[in-house]
This record gives C-alpha cells, sequence and structure tokens, in this order.
C-alpha cells in the first residue's frame, strides 16, 4: 500500500500560489493557481481536487479548461 497524503493534495507554494498534485493517465501533475493560500482558498482548492479526481475517473476531465496557463503537459 502507498503512502497517506497529509494535505489532500493541496499545497502552499509560495505566498501566492496553490499547488495542485494528481495523477492523470499513469503521469503526477503539480499544477499552481494563482491564488493566495489562506485556510479558505486552501479548503476550496481540496473541493475542488475531488471535483477534478471525480471528472478524471469518468474521463470528462479537460486539463486545458482546468488549468490554461499549466505549460509542463507531456
Amino acid at each position: 500500500m502507498g503512502r497517506q497524503s497529509l494535505s489532500g493534495g493541496i499545497t502552499p507554494a509560495g505566498r501566492s500560489r496553490i499547488q495542485f498534485t494528481f495523477a492523470l493517465e499513469g503521469v503526477r501533475y503539480r499544477p499552481t493557481l494563482l491564488i493566495a493560500p489562506t485556510d479558505t482558498n486552501l479548503r476550496c482548492a481540496r473541493e475542488q481536487l475531488i471535483g477534478i479526481k471525480a471528472r478524471i475517473a469518468a474521463g470528462t476531465f479537460s486539463f486545458a479548461e482546468e488549468f490554461p496557463d499549466y505549460t509542463h503537459m507531456s
């Protein structure tokens, strides 16, 4: 069994960004959003990540729509 995440896949990335961590087609991605990592914003980001994972499972997730500024797609 793998290690359980303590952050829920959401971490602050400096003072002005929130970083998401999730896997898509076996590849780990760590995009960020330019949002201050306050408690409220981190909680909302966790809810957003739950939705992202549900859409990935359903096959309806669009990376370009969710993270339009992400440039490291493989």
